[in-house]
């Protein structure tokens, strides 16, 4: 089976309340992996319930590589 295809969809996003440390708010990330050997350009849209989206966040993630991208807090 081959990791990854050109269109993806993560379902979570949950933003969790803060703990009781405050120097260690919660938050929620996204990790993305390229497994490919060649670079990749990603384009994001974050979707919400109640605003409207964030379209084209884009980035560039080398070959065997993986980013987290803190989404909040």
């Amino acid at each position: 089976m081959k990791n990854g295809k050109k269109n993806w969809v993560f379902c979570d996003g949950d933003l969790p309340p803060a703990g009781k440390d405050a120097s260690f708010p919660g938050h929620e990330a996204l990790m993305i992996t390229n497994v490919g050997k060649k670079d990749a350009s990603i384009r994001i849209k974050v979707l919400f319930e109640d605003r409207p989206p964030y379209e084209n966040v884009t980035l560039d993630l080398a070959a065997e590589r993986t980013v987290c991208l803190r989404l909040g807090g």
